[in-house]
């Protein structure tokens, strides 16, 4: 998560470590911290499917009167590798790739 947080800054006191549980529907699961189990939202279904019981999962705090779950899934480990979850965020994520020179392209970009 080290490379994450150089890219998108969270505050500390919204990220919550936590570890996955079971898919209760398409868009939820449950998980388990130290404060008891909660359900969680998950806006990336493609890549939940490598999601394994017990895996350590950050979460986003992300609490208001509309919402039917406490929590976002961030992101999960997969073998060695951290996998970002969160589909809100992939725009940001990959601007700032970019544009911290994480990632290049051969060639011009267009409409520059």
């Amino acid at each position: 998560m080290i490379f994450m947080h150089s890219i998108i800054s969270f505050s500390e006191n919204v990220i919550v470590r936590a570890r996955f549980l079971d898919r209760i529907s398409r868009f939820v699961s449950r998980v388990t911290t130290g404060g008891g189990d909660f359900l969680v939202h998950i806006h990336d279904l493609c890549r939940i499917l490598l999601l394994t019981q017990h895996t350590d999962v950050p979460l986003l705090c992300r609490e208001g009167s509309r919402r039917k779950t406490r929590y976002d899934l961030l992101a999960f480990r997969f073998k060695d590798e951290w996998i970002f979850s969160n589909s809100l965020y992939r725009s940001q994520i990959f601007g700032e790739t970019i544009s911290k020179g994480h990632v290049g392209f051969k060639g011009e970009v267009c409409g520059k």
